[in-house]
């Protein structure tokens, strides 16, 4: 994340037919940061994010984007420069998938092979052969993969900003939480600029590098999501995490910090956990508890991304970091 401000709302109102649905919003996002808006439904998220690139125009109050108000520029060239990636995905169904990657490069002219390039970069950034899916329909695709090629043409042009409204919503849970880890991934790669809206409080905390709780049209607390858990800002937080709270703060621990680093002497102690998949140091204490609970193993090993082992996790020492096990039962 960069110190420039890439996004800023300045007082931003919102009215539809005499209601407020934004009420004098103030924000800013920096240059290559993910924020996440939440909140209930109706509270102004999707509203708010869609002021953006002008599909709903702001009643009162100015939005920048590298210090320019949204009007200065023309409003083709602002929606080029702004990926949008949709729940509902809106691919054309009569064109082809490399068609559907490529059809904002085809209108800004590009050259057809530079066009093909970049289809065939993005398909397999976001993992799909394009050999074998390039000429397919979307009708042909599962909801995820239609979900990544949506997420493959929001990058076509290469976008400072992007722009996701619930993109994953409409996925069933372990498809869910796989592209939440691919997007994370992505973001490691690609540097941009996401709001990022979701009506899901852990998807929040997993992906964003902020986060903005919304209620009746206006930001009641805005940080990152270890102090919009740890620190709520009122009531109204509170109420919203509700029973998540634990779940969460375990979301936000990662296994890094019980982790005991591999000494090379540690194959007889894995044992059949070597024989399940592995995670890495960032994986949380809440991803550790639910690979324990698959496995039925007490010992986790931990990879590097190259796939190289450098430790393992014990099921005891997270439940000692979380507090569940006293002084007496680490002695023993």
């Amino acid at each position: 994340m960069g110190e420039k401000i890439k996004i800023a709302f300045r007082n931003v109102s919102k009215t539809f037919n005499g209601t407020e649905a934004v009420r004098g919003v103030s924000f800013e996002i920096m240059e290559g940061e993910t924020l996440v808006l939440i909140g209930t439904s109706g509270c102004g998220k999707t509203t708010t994010m869609k002021m953006i690139n002008r599909l709903v125009e702001p009643s009162e109050g100015e939005i920048e984007i590298d210090g320019r108000n949204i009007y200065d520029y023309d409003l083709i060239e602002l929606r080029r420069n702004i990926g949008y990636v949709i729940q509902s995905i809106g691919l054309f169904p009569h064109l082809s998938i490399g068609r559907n990657v490529g059809i904002i490069p085809e209108l800004m002219n590009w050259q057809k092979d530079k066009v093909r390039s970049r289809v065939d970069e993005l398909m397999s950034m976001v993992g799909l052969d394009p050999d074998m899916y390039r000429d397919r329909f979307p009708a042909e695709l599962s909801g995820g993969q239609q979900q990544r090629i949506g997420v493959a043409r929001a990058l076509a042009a290469d976008p400072p900003v992007i722009l996701m409204d619930e993109p994953f919503g409409a996925l069933d849970p372990i498809t869910r939480e796989q592209l939440q880890n691919e997007f994370l991934a992505l973001v490691d790669r690609i540097s941009k600029t996401i709001l990022f809206v979701t009506h899901d409080i852990f998807e929040a905390a997993r992906i964003a590098d902020r986060i903005a709780i919304m209620d009746k049209g206006r930001i009641v607390q805005l940080g990152s999501p270890k102090e919009i858990v740890e620190e709520p800002a009122n009531e109204f937080v509170v109420d919203f995490l509700g029973s998540h709270h634990f779940q969460l703060s375990l979301l936000l621990k990662h296994i890094d910090e019980v982790m005991i680093e591999d000494s090379g002497h540690d194959a007889e102690t894995l044992g059949n956990a070597e024989q399940h998949e592995a995670l890495t140091p960032e994986a949380s204490f809440l991803d550790a508890l639910n690979y324990f609970k698959r496995s039925r193993s007490d010992i986790v090993p931990v990879k590097n991304p190259q796939g190289r082992r450098i430790g393992f996790v014990e099921k005891k020492a997270v439940l000692e970091k979380m507090g569940f096990m006293g002084q007496d039962s680490r002695q023993n």
